[in-house]
């Protein structure tokens, strides 16, 4: 889908890794790879407390959070 609509920034967020007793959890690094092998364009896969302004540019952050 990412190399179909050239976005400027491609995200990759909330993932959910399933797993079985037989089957692993696929890797985050085997889903970028996967990925990349049809979209090479700016991508970002987001964690806890990831931030995303999206304007002219599309700028990541970590929100910093006081515990």
């Amino acid at each position: 889908m990412f190399a179909q609509t050239k976005p400027k920034m491609a995200a990759f967020t909330h993932l959910v890794m399933l797993a079985s007793k037989t089957v692993a959890a696929p890797a985050i690094a085997d889903l970028v790879a996967a990925t990349r092998e049809t979209y090479s364009g700016p991508l970002v896969v987001g964690e806890d407390l990831s931030s995303f302004e999206i304007g002219e540019t599309v700028t990541i952050g970590r929100s910093k959070s006081e515990i």
